[in-house]
C-alpha cells in the first residue's frame, strides 16, 4: 500500500512540475532531474544544466525527434537512446569522448549510433564530428555496455583499459566489424592486462594492430610472446583473417573460447604442455598442429 501511495505521489508531483513552465520553458521535468519532453518549436535545442536548483542528469532522447541540433551538458549522466526511432541530425556533447565513457550511461540502442551525428569536445574546446576523426579511448579503465555503440570503422585503445563489458561497442561479431583496431601497447600487455571475459563480439575487427618497436604492426601471424601465462576468454575471438597462431612456451592455460570463431586458422604451433586444446579451434580448415 505504501509503495502505491509513493508511486501516486511521484506521478502527481511530476505532472505538477511538468505543467509549471513559463512561456519560454518548453521542457518537461521530473523531480529527480530528468527531462522527459520538449514542447517548443526550435530546431536547435540546448538542454539546461539545471532547473530551479535541480541538476539535470537524465535525458530521454526520443522526446526530441524533431530536433536538428541537440546540445547535451556534462551534467547529464544518463541518456535514453533508440536511434531507429530518432531523426536528430546532430548531437553535441559538452565533453570529451573519454568523459562520456567514464560518466555517461548510454542506455539501450536498437542500432548503432551514427558517428556522423555525434559531436564531442576536442582539446581546444571546439566540437568535432566523430565520423571525421578516429575514435581514441584513453584514460579509461572500464568500458560498460552500450558506452561506445557508435558506427565507427577505426578505434584506438590505450593501455589504461582493463575491462570491457559485453556490447560495449555494440554487437560486432559478424555484420559490423571494425575495419582496424589499434592497441597502444604490445600483445603481452593485451593478454596480461585487458579482461575481455564478458565481451563476446566486441572486438571483431578486420585488422588488429599492436604498438611494438616504435610503430603499429598488423598482427597477421598471431605469436603469443613470452611473459604470458594465460590466454583468457575471448582474448582473440573473431580474428577471422588470422591463418597461423604460435603459442610460446610459458603459457600454462588457454581458455576454450580464447580463439573462438577464428575460422581461417590453418596452422597452430604450441608447447607439449598444452596438448589437448585442439578442440578449442573451430576453423573451417583442417588445422596442422605442431608441438615443441
Amino acid at each position: 500500500m505504501k509503495k502505491i501511495l509513493l508511486l501516486i505521489s511521484f506521478l502527481f508531483l511530476s505532472i505538477i512540475l511538468s505543467a509549471c513552465k513559463s512561456e519560454d520553458d518548453y521542457f518537461s521535468y521530473s523531480i529527480f532531474g530528468n527531462i522527459n519532453g520538449y514542447y517548443g518549436k526550435s530546431d536547435e535545442i540546448i538542454i539546461p544544466e539545471e532547473n530551479n536548483g535541480t541538476i539535470i542528469n537524465s535525458v530521454h532522447l526520443p522526446s526530441f525527434t524533431h530536433a536538428k541540433k541537440l546540445y547535451i551538458p556534462k551534467t547529464v549522466s544518463s541518456i535514453s537512446i533508440d536511434y531507429k526511432n530518432i531523426d536528430i541530425d546532430e548531437i553535441y556533447y559538452d565533453g570529451s569522448i573519454n568523459y562520456w565513457v567514464n560518466n555517461v550511461y548510454g542506455g539501450y540502442s536498437s542500432d548503432f549510433i551514427p558517428a556522423e551525428k555525434m559531436f564531442f569536445k576536442d582539446y581546444d574546446g571546439s566540437y568535432y564530428c566523430l565520423a571525421d576523426k578516429p575514435m581514441v579511448v584513453s584514460n579509461v579503465e572500464k568500458i560498460e555496455a552500450n558506452k561506445l555503440n557508435f558506427s565507427v570503422d577505426k578505434i584506438y585503445i590505450s593501455s589504461d583499459l582493463k575491462y570491457v563489458e559485453s556490447a560495449a561497442f555494440g554487437i560486432r561479431r559478424f555484420d559490423h566489424p571494425f575495419e582496424q583496431m589499434y592497441y597502444f601497447k604490445g600483445l603481452r600487455d593485451w593478454c596480461n592486462n585487458v579482461n575481455l571475459s564478458n565481451s563476446l563480439g566486441n572486438f571483431t575487427t578486420k585488422e588488429f594492430y599492436v604498438f611494438e618497436d616504435g610503430e603499429y604492426k598488423l598482427v597477421d601471424k598471431l605469436v603469443i610472446p613470452s611473459g604470458v601465462e594465460a590466454i583468457d576468454k575471448y582474448q582473440f575471438s573473431h580474428l577471422q583473417y588470422i591463418e597461423e597462431i604460435e603459442i610460446n612456451e610459458g603459457v600454462k592455460f588457454v581458455h576454450p573460447y580464447a580463439f573462438e570463431n577464428c575460422y581461417n586458422v590453418k596452422k597452430v604451433t604450441l608447447p607439449y604442455n598444452l596438448k589437448g586444446i585442439e578442440e578449442y579451434f573451430n576453423s573451417v580448415f583442417d588445422i596442422e598442429f605442431i608441438y615443441f
